[in-house]
């Protein structure tokens, strides 16, 4: 967790939800929000807070982080990520084990 005074969460938060225009679009606002300064760990469960307190359901349960609101159906959706050797920015090569680090939007 990245220390942050109460000022600056409130306004991270607030700066994220201005002129929404839905109830979903609030959700995801709000979890980026305040989840600006949260590790991925802590802020999986505050996506998971949110959107449960919101009655809204993450279109992939097991990834409540790259869900966004989409303007075209106004709902929410999930980040659909196409991997392609054009999309891969770094390859590290272990012994049995080969990972990808795509940059995530």
């Amino acid at each position: 967790m990245v220390d942050t005074t109460v000022t600056g969460l409130v306004v991270n938060g607030l700066t994220h939800v201005y002129q929404v225009q839905s109830k979903a679009e609030f959700v995801c606002g709000l979890i980026r929000g305040l989840g600006g300064n949260l590790n991925d760990v802590k802020k999986v469960e505050l996506a998971k807070f949110v959107l449960g307190m919101a009655h809204e359901v993450a279109p992939d349960l097991r990834r409540p982080l790259d869900t966004f609101y989409d303007e075209r159906t106004g709902g929410l959706a999930t980040y659909q990520f196409e991997v392609g050797m054009g999309h891969v920015q770094h390859i590290v090569i272990c012994t049995e084990l080969v990972i990808y680090e795509l940059p995530r939007m």
